[in-house]
């Protein structure tokens, strides 16, 4: 039986230097780290979709088929 991933993600916006930062994190359904990804985004109001959009794209391309998406609030 295939395991299901959950996948967190979360970014964050630094006014002052006008740039984002997002993480992404897969654990398998007994909490071990399967896949992970940082990336630096330009643009605040779309780096949250974007994120989600990557988080999609990271968990199939490690072939991840059954997953649960979930937005994760570091602050």
């Amino acid at each position: 039986m295939e395991s299901i991933i959950k996948v967190n993600f979360d970014a964050t916006f630094d006014a002052q230097f006008k740039s984002s930062t997002s993480g992404v994190l897969c654990r398998n359904d007994e909490g071990l780290l399967m896949a992970a990804c940082i990336m630096n985004m330009c643009h605040a109001f779309m780096a949250e979709a974007l994120l989600c959009l990557h988080t999609v794209i990271l968990a199939r391309d490690f072939g991840f088929s059954k997953i649960v998406v979930e937005r994760t609030l570091l602050w």
